[in-house]
């Protein structure tokens, strides 16, 4: 891009591009509408680059400054079409636009007002990710994705499930307890898996598991 707009903007000649303002830099998602191409700034920097010509979702990762980052599109064809772009910091939405083309080819671009959708996605995301990385024992992984989850949302009951679960494999008694006690307090479903998960084996035979059953009522 040779010229950096400092609000969003859409042409059918020069493509979408999103603005958003974030407190560690201006994050801006060019989209070419002829060719699929997608390329992301941040300030002046290039992070990302690809072409998606076949896929309606796509969530792609960058970094900035040390800084994580998402970048989510969603795009729906209808007369026209639309296209949903959000960007994420640190596992946090921090701001969604949608762009729209009429039937005649006009382009609109509107802030999404509603952000609910997208950091429940997110979370959802982390949640499976991190379960697939403790499957395959994969543990500093696994915590990355924990802490991105948690992060997003610090009362994921399966978040705290899995922390406790990663602290068992690591034989870190008093880091599982707390963890559990914290998925407990978040109302996690199915609280038997407790005494189930094979990632929790350390723990049911640690001399004070007894006891914390009896203090939690399992």
């Amino acid at each position: 891009m040779k010229q950096f707009p400092t609000e969003s903007t859409a042409s059918s000649a020069s493509g979408i591009t999103f603005v958003f303002h974030d407190e560690n830099a201006i994050i801006r998602v060019w989209l070419s509408t002829m060719t699929g191409k997608e390329k992301v700034f941040a300030n002046d920097d290039l992070v990302l680059e690809k072409r998606n010509v076949t896929r309606f979702k796509t969530v792609d990762s960058f970094q900035y400054k040390g800084v994580p980052y998402e970048m989510e599109i969603l795009t729906k064809m209808m007369m026209g079409f639309v296209i949903h772009c959000y960007i994420l910091r640190q596992g946090i939405v921090i701001g969604g636009q949608i762009c729209e083309m009429d039937g005649m080819g006009n382009l609109d671009i509107v802030a999404e007002t509603n952000l609910e959708g997208a950091q429940k996605r997110a979370e959802e995301r982390y949640r499976i990710a991190a379960y697939q990385q403790l499957q395959e024992y994969d543990l500093p992984e696994a915590t990355r994705l924990v802490d991105q989850l948690l992060r997003a949302n610090p009362k994921d009951p399966e978040g705290w499930l899995y922390r406790a679960c990663i602290a068992s494999l690591e034989e870190r008694p008093g880091d599982c307890y707390d963890a559990l006690r914290q998925a407990l307090a978040c109302d996690l479903t199915g609280k038997d898996r407790i005494l189930a998960l094979d990632y929790l084996a350390y723990i049911r035979i640690h001399p004070d598991f007894q006891s914390f059953r009896r203090e939690v009522g399992l």
